[in-house]
């Protein structure tokens, strides 16, 4: 029997997200601050295409992704739950132009999911509190990190759940 490495692992999970629709980029070929979690190129591009009666403005799309991007609480986990929150939920959007009526922004599309712009990324380097991460594999819709994998060589005995948080957390 051939012994299986992790990067066999996560190459066949990128691959069947391939096969089921999702886009693929290496973290490598991302331009991006190593501070920056969101697409923001992939969230415009989203936001770019809702059907409103008037397209949103340049100007509207850099608040709506300020708005998300700058949603935060006392602690992580309230910070996460917001954001968790208006991902799921939404929120109201007055528009520049006061003559408009304001908008229903959801930053996912849950009725029609072929609008979102589903994105499989490996290997991308992040920095947080000045330490940097390489997740072996990130799930992004519509620009937004939605699922981090961490994966563990499926032929290693020792390997645990516990160290892949470790890797990921530390």
């Amino acid at each position: 029997m051939s012994k299986i490495y992790e990067s066999d692992f996560e190459e066949a999970i990128v691959e069947k997200l391939k096969q089921e629709g999702w886009m693929h980029s290496r973290g490598d070929d991302i331009n991006r601050g190593l501070d920056e979690a969101l697409l923001t190129e992939d969230l415009r591009d989203y936001l770019a295409t809702l059907p409103l009666l008037s397209p949103l403005t340049e100007s509207e799309i850099q608040r709506i992704i300020a708005n998300l991007r700058n949603t935060a609480s006392t602690t992580d986990y309230l910070t996460s739950r917001a954001v968790f929150q208006l991902i799921q939920n939404g929120f109201t959007f007055e528009r520049d132009d006061t003559s408009l009526p304001a908008i229903h922004i959801d930053y996912l599309n849950f009725d029609r999911t072929e609008g979102n712009i589903f994105k499989v990324i490996n290997q991308l380097t992040m920095r947080e509190r000045g330490q940097e991460r390489r997740p072996d594999v990130l799930l992004y819709v519509n620009g937004i990190p939605l699922c981090i994998m961490e994966l563990k060589n499926p032929s290693d005995e020792g390997a645990t759940v516990l160290s892949a948080w470790e890797q990921i957390h530390m």
